[in-house]
């Protein structure tokens, strides 16, 4: 007998979106005021490509938009893979 576990999530699941700097710097900011900000890594300054930040963004965006309460007839999860990590 096998057994597989999956894990989901629902856009409701996503509080933050987290951003780490090649330097270990890390930044969260709340799915519900992510916008496309910072620029750049408040530690050492490396320069942060705008349209990534402004993809984050619209992908912030479309998870407030599942989580607005609506009746829908259908649910939305997302699959994510198993920490590697032991």
């Amino acid at each position: 007998m096998t057994s597989e576990m999956k894990t989901t999530i629902g856009p409701e699941d996503v509080l933050a979106i987290e951003l780490e700097c090649k330097c270990g710097t890390r930044l969260s900011r709340p799915v519900k005021t992510f916008r496309s900000e910072p620029r750049e890594c408040p530690n050492c300054h490396a320069a942060w490509p705008s349209q990534d930040l402004g993809e984050l963004g619209d992908i912030a965006y479309k998870l407030r938009g599942f989580t607005d309460g609506r009746e829908r007839p259908f649910s939305i999860r997302f699959e994510i893979a198993q920490s590697k990590r032991l």
